[in-house]
């Protein structure tokens, strides 16, 4: 697909709704609540922009205020949105090795990282349901990735430890995470390496003060 120019896109795509998404293929991922929040629809957006030239702009027909047009592509969510996805599939297709999603792969990685953790801390770490972590767990401990063991002191209370089948996985998932990266930063320099992590660090650093 050749290159457009601004003004075609904001000819080819101005006046785009809710519907005229659906139309496309896209709409079910928006949320019809009445709220139409601003990152639901760049959620939608981001699986239609795979097949459109990255510089992208639509009008919504939506309560934005002020701010009717968005230049996508400008927007660090934008971004975002198009690594986590090319890390899901690269990971993704490497834990098929083992029968394992891409979902169950950060319980691993806490728990060979604390081992003898117990469900509510890993649960409380990873920012989950409770009812979605539970279910994760006991579908890896019956698989054979994780054995639990009984608090001596507390029988309510369980420990959660890597079995041999657990800790292949969880060293396949650090290969999985370096590898990508490297791939992903090749072409840059070493200095721009170093920026690009403390620019992440301190993004992310200042997300937990909030």
């Amino acid at each position: 697909m050749g290159k457009l120019d601004e003004t075609e896109h904001q000819k080819n795509f101005e006046g785009i709704s809710v519907s005229d998404i659906g139309e496309i293929g896209i709409g079910k991922n928006f949320r019809k609540d009445g709220e139409n929040r601003i990152e639901n629809r760049h959620s939608a957006i981001a699986h239609y922009l795979d097949k459109v030239p990255s510089l992208f702009y639509t009008k919504f027909n939506l309560t934005l205020s002020s701010k009717e047009w968005i230049l996508l592509d400008s927007t660090l969510a934008f971004y975002i949105t198009v690594l986590y996805k090319d890390f899901m599939r690269y990971t993704g297709h490497r834990l098929t090795e083992l029968d394992l999603s891409f979902g169950q792969l950060p319980f691993l990685i806490y728990v060979g990282k604390s081992p003898g953790c117990t469900p509510s801390e890993l649960t409380k770490y990873l920012q989950i349901d409770w009812g979605y972590s539970q279910r994760t767990l006991t579908k890896l401990t019956k698989s054979g990735f994780l054995r639990k063991e009984k608090n001596t002191e507390n029988a309510r209370v369980a420990h959660l430890y890597l079995t041999e089948k657990g800790q292949k996985a969880f060293s396949l998932g650090h290969e999985v995470f370096y590898c990508w990266d490297t791939e992903l930063v090749k072409t840059l320099s070493e200095d721009e390496k170093l920026q690009l992590f403390t620019l992440l660090q301190k993004l992310v650093a200042g997300k937990e003060r909030l």
